[in-house]
């Protein structure tokens, strides 16, 4: 699937939709990086495209994976906008209010272009979960800033809303209007792919240190919930400098704390179970087990990624 297509494209849909310049040079920046960087969601709806649709246009899947990684771009900017901690990307350059806009902007276009990815009555099903998983995204997001998560449960049920929604979104937008049972199965996987996900980059952004803000705005990662939930002398520094306001802990301190504990291997046992229920999910599927087996050894081989 050649990149650059899938950059050409989305530059037409931001010349199409913006009329103001900066807005169209700084959108184009950003999608040629983040287009070159990942583009692991746009593979998620090919694969759906190619194994559920029946009807297999191909203008309809490019517009399709070029609607899924803008939609992730725009999430990337306002996750990061949120969490004031990227420095190493081209918005991190741009005042917050400009890329406020281009988000903004990104996303009406993202749902005026779905107008060319199907039929007229499947158009209206994908633009109506488009919008419904977004909307559920932004209350994960917000759950998320709040800070506010206590337990196990809780970070999952964030871990769903946050980024399983947008996993399901972009296998939804591939697949175009499946049955209820099918649409359920999707579902299913796609939460379980969101738990890993967030769990593998909250894992990275603890191991990174002070890379992202996590550990200085005492961010509550499943890492972090498990050394709070967990009774063990061995842990309070890491309980104090957590849930103490006026703690003076040394941040590298905790750190280094934070990776000499048990919550690495913790989380590792966690994402095994999920890659678990993941696999088991796919074979619940109510569809043949050709089709289980490509979709399978598809999303196996985006998981390696």
């Amino acid at each position: 699937m050649p990149r650059e297509r899938l950059i050409d494209t989305a530059c037409k849909f931001i010349d199409k939709g913006f009329m103001e310049d900066s807005l169209r040079v700084d959108a184009k920046r950003y999608v040629e990086f983040k287009f070159n960087q990942s583009i692991n969601f746009a593979k998620l709806t090919e694969i759906h495209f190619d194994i559920f649709r029946e009807n297999k246009n191909s203008i309809h899947k490019m517009k399709a994976m070029t609607i899924v990684e803008l939609i992730i771009l725009a999430s990337d900017i306002l996750d990061d906008i949120q969490d004031r901690d990227a420095k190493d990307v081209p918005w991190s350059n741009v005042d917050d209010a400009f890329n406020l806009n281009i988000v903004v902007g990104m996303l009406i276009i993202c749902l005026q272009e779905t107008d060319g990815i199907a039929g007229v009555n499947e158009t209206l099903w994908i633009k109506q979960k488009i919008k419904d998983l977004m909307l559920q995204s932004l209350n994960g997001q917000q759950i998320d800033l709040k800070n506010e998560i206590i337990s196990e449960d809780d970070y999952i049920q964030m871990c769903n809303m946050k980024s399983g929604s947008l996993i399901r979104l972009a296998c939804l937008v591939g697949a175009g209007k499946v049955d209820d049972e099918i649409n359920k199965g999707i579902k299913e996987y796609a939460n379980y792919l969101g738990v890993i996900f967030q769990l593998r980059n909250d894992v990275l952004d603890m191991k990174n240190g002070f890379i992202k803000n996590d550990i200085l705005s005492k961010k509550r990662t499943l890492p972090i919930i498990y050394y709070l939930n967990t009774k063990n002398e061995a842990y309070d520094s890491i309980k104090d400098y957590y849930l103490n306001s006026s703690s003076n802990l040394d941040a590298e301190r905790i750190q280094q704390d934070l990776m000499s504990g048990d919550a690495l291997l913790y989380c590792s046992i966690v994402i095994k179970i999920f890659l678990n229920k993941f696999k088991v999910g796919i074979d619940n599927l109510k569809t043949s087990h050709r089709l289980k087996q490509q979709l399978f050894t598809a999303i196996n081989i985006f998981l390696k990624n």
